[in-house]
């Protein structure tokens, strides 16, 4: 990842648990930073940004208005993140890492507990969706289970029921948490 925001400096990093805050499509790693002083103390928050070039913000894959993806892309885009997150994990220490997923980032956080379920202690998902693939739901149920909040307003292209149905069966199936609207 060639640009990421951290919320503490280099020194200061070591042992304390990660918190990977992922933007949406159209956003970046600003927009996350501007989120840091509100998440729990002790907690070191790094919002790495997606690596596609949107009309000068950023996403992590092509999306289109009713959020199909080419999953090549999405797995790309989730290796290129895990490989960068071995990196610093093996630098840092870390006690622990959760993921929070913003929109198009809920997609690429849940698709990392998918691909990887022992790399994470939790995850939350805000207002976005999980990605509907074939590939990812055969190496489900994740073991060993973990807490994963996933909220979701009304309203904007990424609020689609189909999406929130799979939400909840996601939720429910891998992680025992149900979810729906906040």
């Amino acid at each position: 990842m060639e640009t990421v925001a951290w919320s503490r400096p280099h020194a200061e990093r070591a042992g304390t648990p990660l918190l990977l805050m992922l933007h949406g499509y159209g956003s970046s790693e600003k927009r996350m930073a501007e989120l840091f002083s509100a998440m729990p103390d002790g907690f070191t928050c790094a919002a790495p940004r997606g690596p596609l070039d949107v009309g000068g913000d950023w996403g992590w894959f092509l999306l289109d208005y009713f959020l199909d993806n080419d999953f090549a892309e999405v797995v790309g885009a989730a290796s290129t993140l895990l490989a960068w997150l071995d990196t610093v994990a093996q630098r840092h220490r870390f006690s622990s890492v959760s993921i929070l997923g913003f929109s198009q980032g809920m997609a690429m956080g849940t698709t990392l507990m998918r691909l990887r379920p022992l790399a994470f202690t939790a995850g939350v998902g805000l207002s976005g969706f999980a990605l509907d693939n074939g590939l990812l739901a055969a190496m489900e149920p994740l073991e060993p289970k973990m807490p994963v909040l996933l909220g979701a307003g009304h309203g904007g292209p990424g609020h689609q029921p189909r999406r929130h149905r799979l939400h909840g069966g996601l939720a429910r199936q891998q992680h025992g948490v149900a979810a729906g609207p906040l």
